[in-house]
């Protein structure tokens, strides 16, 4: 029985092969590209490697000819050795899909004094009264004028990293399966489900700095928890720090559920 196991973990089956990232997609060029692919992965497959990450080379490259005509070599090259791939769709969330739908793209809040100009393609979502101690520090806060107050607007603006897509906008998810995903099953749909066993889109991430946010969203931020003084409380130091805690788990919370719902979950399901 040693042996048996021995033997296995020793040569195991293409299944446990270690996952090898390819970004060559749109790389290769001429009447000689199929020649190479082949060539290249025959070494892979030599070293062990029995399943590729493959993604393209540049951001460029992501759903040209060239990127397809690569992929399409390279997955007849990997059904001859037996071997497998992952498609690691790493322009899904980023410029190719959102570039002729600015609303798309990543967005986030942030405040500004009252009545303070702002550009005409971002929006003013709400105007708060927010009062300080002497100390500077946030001790209240209120949805109408009030005597003593300071007013603050919540913009949503667009991301610092605005050619992300705003992966809490429920059509980005939908525009990535339309775009980019059918994409790849049109051009290469008899290779899914045996050569090609799964696809990567890219993990979500947001700008350092920043409060993510979207459209619609304050419902998700207060059915996690959060208010609108927790949610200042993001912008500004409050007095008691319990309110900053408050808010940034509400908002943690928020984020996670709206992605679940409007993210994975279609992604998933076309999957």
């Amino acid at each position: 029985m040693y042996d048996i196991f021995s033997d296995i973990w020793k040569h195991p089956e293409n299944a446990f092969s270690q996952v090898h990232a390819w970004p060559r997609l749109g790389a290769f060029t001429g009447e000689s590209a199929a020649d190479e692919i082949s060539t290249e992965l025959s070494e892979l497959h030599k070293r062990g490697v029995d399943c590729i990450a493959a993604s393209p080379a540049c951001r460029e490259a992501y759903l040209t000819d060239e990127y397809f005509l690569n992929l399409t070599s390279a997955l007849e090259a990997l059904k001859k050795r037996f071997m497998t791939a992952l498609l690691y769709d790493a322009g899904a969330s980023s410029l190719p899909v959102i570039a002729e739908e600015k609303r798309l793209a990543a967005r986030r809040l942030y405040v500004l004094p009252a009545r303070t100009e702002i550009p005409s393609d971002e929006e003013l979502l709400f105007r708060v009264s927010v009062a300080f101690d002497e100390k500077g520090k946030l001790t209240e806060t209120r949805l109408s004028p009030s005597e003593g107050f300071s007013e603050y607007d919540l913009v949503l603006g667009y991301s610092y990293e605005s050619t992300r897509a705003d992966a809490l906008n429920p059509q980005t998810a939908y525009d990535i399966i339309e775009k980019s995903l059918e994409a790849h099953y049109t051009h290469l749909g008899e290779h899914f489900g045996n050569t090609v066993t799964g696809v990567l889109v890219p993990p979500v991430r947001f700008a350092e700095g920043e409060i993510p946010w979207s459209y619609g969203f304050i419902e998700d931020f207060s059915l996690a928890g959060g208010d609108m003084h927790t949610l200042m409380s993001l912008f500004f130091e409050p007095r008691e720090k319990k309110y900053r805690r408050e808010g940034e788990l509400s908002l943690r919370r928020a984020i996670s559920s709206r992605l679940n719902s409007s993210y994975f979950a279609p992604i998933s399901s076309w999957c």
